[in-house]
């Protein structure tokens, strides 16, 4: 269902409460078709203006639409009614609802899930959030250590670079992004020619960064990148991208050039 307005957590729950009362009531469907005359005094939903016989269909106390489809004739044929999903859609918002042995199926599978991840966490169900965070908050912890090594590391080839080097490459498996750019942006100034990071392997290829004082990277770029097979884009400084060539390939490359 596509609304033209937003809605907080809390009003979405509301609704949908709301509406499983009105299941629970089990209230009468009412379906009319008033005269054109009756038809101008009742207050009604509908998405267009209509034309010819319109079909009125109430649930008291609810809602009043105009609707041409088939309809229950009792609301608790409806079942229960959940709203599973809200997103951000053309200004608005799109919900997502499921209902009936619809609803009871998408309970089941959401209870399994929640079921395997609190048995893989060793947690309660009810506490399968409250482990996911803490499992976050060590990876992120983790992570940032993981980030200061390869800092160091990197500091400390930068600190042996031997004086008046042409060009100087790294190849690393893999290298946090900004640890990588920080490399190449402070050892561009301490090589005559190309200072460069490669981050993969000769199967897979590599993402790489390249950064030179001396060298017009946008224009060595252009042959690397067709010689090689790549692409990438930059600065004359600073360029980075992909290439899917071996190390040793790619050194040879760089020093003829």
């Amino acid at each position: 269902m596509d609304f033209n307005g937003t809605f907080t957590e809390e009003e979405l729950q509301n609704v949908e409460l709301e509406a499983n009362e009105a299941v629970v009531k089990n209230l009468p469907i009412l379906v009319t078709y008033p005269s054109r005359e009756e038809l101008e005094q009742l207050e009604y939903r509908s998405k267009k203006e209509l034309t010819g016989q319109v079909r009125i269909v109430e649930i008291p106390g609810y809602d009043v639409c105009a609707c041409c489809a088939p309809h229950v004739k009792l609301t608790g044929e409806v079942g229960i009614i959940r709203l599973i999903d809200a997103i951000k859609y053309k200004g608005g918002t799109r919900v997502t609802m499921v209902c009936g042995f619809r609803a009871l199926k998408d309970y089941r599978m959401k209870e399994s899930n929640i079921r395997e991840i609190s048995r893989m966490l060793s947690a309660k169900p009810e506490e399968s959030a409250q482990a996911v965070k803490r499992l976050q908050d060590e990876a992120k912890s983790w992570r940032e250590k993981l980030i200061q090594t390869q800092s160091r590391a990197m500091e400390q080839i930068l600190e042996n670079l031997p004086e008046h080097v042409e060009n100087y490459l790294v190849f690393k498996k893999d290298v946090d992004k900004n640890v990588a750019r920080r490399f190449v942006d402070e050892g561009k100034s301490k090589c005559q020619g190309i200072c460069g990071i490669f981050l993969g392997n000769d199967e897979d290829g590599y993402r790489y960064i390249l950064g030179s004082e001396s060298v017009d990277l946008k224009a060595f770029s252009k042959t690397f990148h067709e010689t090689l097979g790549g692409k990438g884009g930059g600065k004359g400084e600073m360029m980075q991208g992909t290439v899917n060539a071996s190390e040793e390939t790619i050194r040879n490359y760089i020093e003829k050039k």
